[in-house]
C-alpha cells in the first residue's frame, strides 16, 4: 500500500509530448486516490496510517501542480518553433557582414 515508489515518476517521464505526460500524471493521481481510498476503508487509525494518508494526499497535490505546470507551458507559446530557427542570428554577430568581419591573419 505505500505509495514511496511512486514518489516522483511522472515527473520523469521520458516523453516530450505534454499531452502524454499529464496524461500517465492523471492516471498516476487515480492510482493515488485508489490507495487513499483504501487507506480510508482500512478502519485503522494508527498514526502510521495517518502519515502515508497524509503523505498521499501531498503527493496529489504536487502532481496536480505539475499538470498546471504542463498545460500552462503546453497553452504557451514557443518563440524558437515560431521563428523556425533554433538560434537567432543577428547580422554581423552570428553571419558575417561587409562592415562586420575579422581578419585573424593580419
Amino acid at each position: 500500500m505505500s505509495s514511496i515508489g511512486s514518489i516522483g515518476s511522472a515527473s520523469h517521464h521520458t516523453d516530450s509530448n505534454p499531452s502524454s505526460k499529464i496524461a500517465a500524471i492523471y492516471k498516476q493521481i487515480a492510482q493515488l486516490a485508489q490507495q487513499l481510498s483504501e487507506l480510508a476503508t482500512c478502519g485503522d487509525n494508527s498514526e502510521i496510517t495517518n502519515e502515508e494518508s497524509a503523505m498521499i494526499e501531498s503527493e496529489i497535490k504536487m502532481l496536480e501542480t505539475l499538470i498546471a505546470q504542463l498545460l500552462a507551458r503546453q497553452n504557451q507559446p514557443d518563440p524558437l518553433r515560431a521563428s523556425g530557427s533554433m538560434v537567432a542570428a543577428a547580422d554581423g554577430i552570428n553571419r558575417p557582414t561587409g562592415n562586420h568581419q575579422l581578419d585573424v591573419y593580419t
